[in-house]
């Protein structure tokens, strides 16, 4: 499982390599999968429903202070590998599949530019 992560995230990687010379960028989303992760829940019945955990509960768990992973979330700025790898790890475990693609979001050059407008 570990083994595979360093993969996809080795993929990532080169992507965010590329990114720079292509002047992109790669933006961690944690916050907006959160919300999705949420919104799903909600459309399941009540007696299947899994609590999707907050900002807190997840940093609590991985070791990480709360404000920092809020920085870094509506930043969007660099993520550590292990980082990603404890948040990744830490809704699996509460039954969230989760992959490195759910934290980042990859911008181009255009994309970049309407959103800054």
């Amino acid at each position: 499982s570990f083994k595979i992560f360093k993969v996809i995230v080795l993929q990532y990687y080169n992507r965010l390599c590329y990114s720079i010379l292509m002047k992109s960028e790669l933006k961690f989303t944690l916050t907006r999968h959160l919300d999705h992760l949420r919104r799903l829940e909600r459309t399941r019945p009540k007696a299947e429903r899994r609590r999707t955990p907050s900002m807190r509960e997840l940093s609590a768990a991985i070791g990480f202070h709360p404000n920092s992973l809020l920085n870094l979330s509506s930043n969007g700025t660099a993520l550590s590998f292990v980082t990603g790898a404890k948040i990744i790890l830490e809704l699996r475990r509460r039954g969230f599949p989760t992959e490195v693609g759910d934290l980042l979001e990859y911008y181009e050059v255009a994309e970049l530019e309407k959103h800054k407008s």
